[in-house]
């Protein structure tokens, strides 16, 4: 580095911060209105799993992850860490389209058995929901470790 290259430091904590409020928390705001709605509505047949059966929370999924790539690309790569950066972006881009895939399929089929076609599609509901909750829960861990393996400084 020379003596009039300036260095700004952006700190990681502000950072990951930023992606929790605006990739993860903002994102599940849908879902939040979705529970007010049940819960007002005193309806006493609802189930928690009721809010992610149809799988929106895969497209919760794809906008945390797309977050923490936006960060990771925008940082740049780390020269210490070059191979845990590209398995982690490689990891998070792979879930992304897993969970963009899957919510489609889940559209379709629930389309297909809207329409009573000749195929015979089961839906299950109960395995939408805990399969979208547990991708959720990893696109949080492997969001964060993206965000956190982002590099910490740039160059003006």
């Amino acid at each position: 580095m020379s003596t009039h290259e300036k260095v700004r430091t952006t700190p990681i904590l502000g950072r990951f911060g930023r992606w929790m409020v605006f990739g993860v928390v903002l994102a599940l705001t849908p879902i939040l209105f979705n529970w007010l709605g049940a819960f007002t509505s005193d309806d006493p047949h609802f189930h928690f799993e009721d809010l992610f059966q149809r799988g929106e929370l895969l497209l919760v999924v794809a906008a945390t992850l797309g977050a923490a790539l936006s960060e990771m690309a925008a940082q740049g790569t780390p020269h210490e860490y070059r191979k845990l950066w590209a398995a982690a972006a490689v990891t998070a881009a792979l879930m992304l389209l897993a969970s963009a895939v899957w919510f489609a399929q889940i559209q379709a089929s629930i389309t297909e058995k809207a329409e009573r076609t000749p195929r015979q599609v089961v839906v299950s509901h109960h395995h939408i929901a805990v399969g979208s909750l547990i991708l959720f829960g990893l696109a949080v861990v492997v969001g964060a470790g993206c965000v956190l393996l982002s590099r910490s400084e740039e160059r003006e």
